[in-house]
């Protein structure tokens, strides 16, 4: 089976996920130093080799293992992409499409950005094969990976590149955006919400203006595939253009219309919806001297039978040719005559959540979000009992809903969806509505300490502290909650965690960190009761928070109680004496016991002076304090 007609690669079963760990434990080897006459060749054969492992059995039988085992060599094909040897660089890109063909659908945010900036990078090159193969490449990839929201933002900045291919290249990359996800209700809905559509109407109305003529072709043909998918905003283009512009935007629409139904009429402007065929502008054929474009056809992509059947391809969009029909824009005919109201059926959650397609979980996940926020209040117990949201065929009760979200949640691959159910939405209205304190947040804590997972610690953070808004204010008992996890976790109460489904828990590093985290909260909680400023966390967490939860926290009256903070001295204060500043909490829980005490001093003061005076002496100078000794209330 070749990829290309030009250049043939064998595919390669593989046995074990060990064998195929190896395999790129063997690869790393040569990308180490820089590239010399000595280990190009060798570089050259790991591609190879990972295009062969892409073609086999390794995307279905250890797609884990395969997909981290290409984020470990993501340097290396980066290197090998921006070689200055013309072969290498070549080899490396047509590795990149197939990237994108096989396990497009399966890339975390690590991967796919990393891959986005280096073609963008390589949109600049001078060198023709190269620039050629580095378009053909990314289009490939664009087609059949994921919608991915920061590369429209790439695309935003290289518009405004001086390099005119620059700026052709971009076109071409929106276009392939629009073509490939346009048609789909759910990516439509995921670029609205993250202001994707805006920047797609910037991108084509520069696109429309640009001074080079096969730049403004691009921009007319990604035009249509706008207009047809947002009239109202298209129009809005088009009414800003000057006469002449609109009357050549005019002339596009016929050209396009006859092309296409020269050649298919479910293929929108030359391309196949399914994916199986692939299809790309060549630079080569965008001239950049005389300002005119063409399209040619990229050679044909053929994918492994097995692989193929696998997979489920994109519903192709409602034919075009009838909302095409007048020449005139303007003159939008009624929805029921165009056949658009009802040839697409929304899918239900509960099909998104189980979709392989990221971008649709996503989708999933922000309807599950909309309809527990509105019809199920938060309680600190999650009532899963009378939970129950209607799909077309069976309702979908909380335990089941909670089996799908914790195994989203949790799957390590899955960054995207990660990152989803870490905006304020989803943190308050999904994960607190149907995960218990003790089943999210120490899992969330975890996370943002993950060396391992530097890619999740960044949204791991942000969600912890939108939990804490939000639990700060919706749980009057956090407080009470935060001292027993102490406690617990800790192990502080005589006893160590013994929850037999989450086995991280009783690793002494993670007792620790835990510890360390809830002692922090519990200050936090404290803090306003003193009159010391409450840390209100970084900008980006705050993001899409009423101001309502940035107020004094009710659950911080807990502390007002002189039973509470016995409780915690008579715990927390041998710790101060018996552990070492070693360990990682022991300054956070130094800095809370010195709050306690401006908090209530005679309480302190009064509970300190029942110890001997060894153990005074050491409490003082851990803390940096002075007990005044009372011998009446010693000796009682």
């Amino acid at each position: 089976m070749t990829a290309h007609k030009e250049d043939s690669v064998d595919i390669i079963q593989v046995h074990s996920a060990k064998e195929l760990d190896n395999d790129f434990s063997e690869m790393l080897k040569c990308y180490k130093d820089k590239e010399t006459e000595h280990n190009w060749e060798a570089r050259e054969r790991s591609i190879t080799r990972v295009r062969g492992i892409l073609r086999g059995n390794a995307p279905e039988a250890y797609l884990d293992v395969l997909v981290q085992g290409i984020k470990h060599i993501m340097d290396g094909i980066i290197k090998a992409v921006e070689s200055l040897r013309t072969q290498l660089a070549v080899k490396a890109l047509l590795l990149v499409g197939d990237i994108g063909i096989y396990i497009g659908k399966h890339l975390d945010a690590y991967i796919y950005e990393q891959l986005s900036m280096c073609m963008m990078r390589c949109a600049g090159i001078t060198k023709k094969m190269v620039s050629t193969a580095s378009l053909q490449a990314t289009i490939t990839f664009l087609k059949h990976a994921a919608f991915y929201p920061k590369f429209v933002n790439m695309l935003t900045l290289s518009m405004n590149d001086k390099n005119i291919q620059v700026r052709l290249f971009t076109m071409h990359y929106c276009k392939t955006i629009l073509q490939t996800h346009a048609h789909k209700d759910h990516t439509r809905s995921v670029m609205d919400r993250t202001n994707c559509t805006d920047q797609i109407e910037a991108l084509i109305t520069k696109g429309l203006n640009d001074a080079t003529p096969a730049v403004r072709e691009i921009g007319r043909e990604s035009f249509w595939i706008f207009w047809e998918h947002w009239r109202s905003r298209g129009e809005h283009v088009l009414k800003k253009l000057p006469l002449a512009a609109q009357k050549q935007l005019e002339k596009s629409k016929i050209s396009i219309k006859s092309t296409k139904n020269s050649h298919s009429p479910t293929n929108s402007l030359g391309i196949s919806h399914g994916g199986r065929n692939d299809r790309a502008i060549s630079p080569s054929n965008s001239t950049l001297s005389n300002g005119s474009a063409g399209s040619s056809d990229h050679p044909k992509v053929s994918r492994p039978t097995k692989y193929t059947s696998s997979a489920s391809p994109s519903p192709p969009p409602p034919p075009s040719s009838v909302s095409r029909k007048t020449r005139v824009p303007g003159l939008n005919k009624k929805k029921s005559i165009m056949g658009l109201s009802s040839k697409r059926k929304v899918p239900n959650f509960f099909t998104l959540l189980n979709s392989e397609d990221f971008s649709m979980r996503i989708d999933g996940i922000h309807q599950v979000a909309k309809k527990l926020g509105l019809m199920y209040p938060y309680t600190p117990i999650p009532d899963l009992e009378h939970i129950q949201l209607e799909t077309t065929s069976q309702p979908v009760d909380g335990d089941k809903l909670k089996a799908i979200i914790l195994q989203q949640f949790e799957d390590p691959n899955n960054n995207f969806v990660y990152e989803t159910l870490s905006s304020w939405e989803c943190v308050t209205c999904v994960m607190l509505r149907l995960l218990s304190f003790e089943e999210y947040i120490p899992r969330l804590i975890l996370d943002v300490d993950e060396p391992k997972r530097v890619d999740r610690q960044k949204h791991a953070r942000i969600a912890l502290q939108r939990a804490k808004l939000f639990l700060q204010h919706e749980n009057p008992n956090l407080a009470n909650i935060l001292f027993t996890s102490l406690v617990h976790f800790g192990g502080f109460g005589g006893t160590t965690p013994s929850n037999g489904k989450r086995d991280i828990y009783k690793l002494p590093a993670n007792r620790r960190k835990l510890a360390k985290e809830f002692l922090v909260w519990m200050n936090e909680l404290l803090t306003p009761l003193i009159g010391l400023d409450k840390t209100t966390g970084d900008k980006e967490a705050l993001e899409g928070v009423p101001d309502s939860y940035l107020q004094i926290s009710p659950s911080s009256t807990w502390f007002e109680s002189d039973v509470n903070l016995r409780q915690c001295m008579d715990i927390l204060l041998p710790l101060v004496i018996t552990h070492s500043s070693g360990s990682a909490w022991h300054a956070p829980l130094v800095t809370f016991m010195k709050h306690v005490r401006l908090l209530n001093q005679s309480l302190f003061d009064s509970i300190v002076v029942a110890y001997d005076d060894s153990s005074i002496n050491k409490i003082c100078r851990v803390l940096g304090i002075h007990v005044r000794l009372d011998p009446a209330a010693n000796n009682q």
